[in-house]
């Protein structure tokens, strides 16, 4: 499963990642005025997927490993939808069901 030291690895290059893409799109996000806790939380499964597949490589694709890349595969997409919703709906306050 990875040494304390691995894993380590992974936080830090999910977390620098997500940390340098937030931090190139705080400029246009405030230009925009679209900054939001969405956006934020969209950047963490990506992160973690990167962390996860830069840290481990090809191992990442093996059990126990795979137990963790599809989930934070589904996370990284749900939190992209997400935030695109968040953002289509910031101008209209009323949720919608499409």
């Amino acid at each position: 499963m990875g040494t304390a030291q691995q894993w380590l690895d992974v936080a830090w290059t999910g977390g620098i990642w997500a940390g340098f893409t937030l931090l190139f799109d705080l400029g246009g996000i405030r230009r925009a005025g679209r900054y939001s806790v969405a956006h934020i939380l969209a950047m963490i499964p990506p992160g973690f997927c990167l962390g996860l597949l830069g840290t481990f490589g090809s191992n990442a694709f093996r059990a126990p490993l795979i137990y963790l890349v599809i989930p934070a595969l589904i996370a990284s997409v749900c939190s992209v939808l997400f935030y695109r919703r968040a953002i289509r709906n910031q101008g209209n306050p009323s949720p919608s069901l499409d």
